[in-house]
């Protein structure tokens, strides 16, 4: 089923708007990806690194992940209809996991 609607590119908000907006839009986006996909490697290493070089508890080391993962879920749960109510699709998912 398609549509007939014609939405000028200048209004669409997309990536091919173009422009300033759209390099705006792909920069956020991208060092969102960049900070979540870099976060959700480098804790999980970090603690391991923590646990062999320290001599941390392994026990400690799982509620560490655990409190790390359930908040992670939580603030996307909290900042996305924060974001999406504001309309911060692209400079919102920046700060969602920073």
């Amino acid at each position: 089923m398609s549509s007939n609607v014609n939405i000028p590119p200048s209004e669409s908000g997309g990536y091919n708007s173009g422009g300033e907006k759209g390099l705006r839009v792909i920069t956020f986006t991208s060092l969102g990806h960049f900070i979540n996909d870099g976060t959700m490697f480098l804790v999980p290493v970090v603690l391991d690194l923590l646990a062999v070089v320290r001599h941390v508890a392994p026990t400690l080391i799982t509620a560490s992940l655990t409190l790390f993962y359930l908040a992670m879920a939580l603030s996307a749960i909290l900042l996305g209809g924060y974001i999406d109510r504001k309309g911060l699709q692209s400079s919102g998912m920046a700060w969602e996991f920073w």
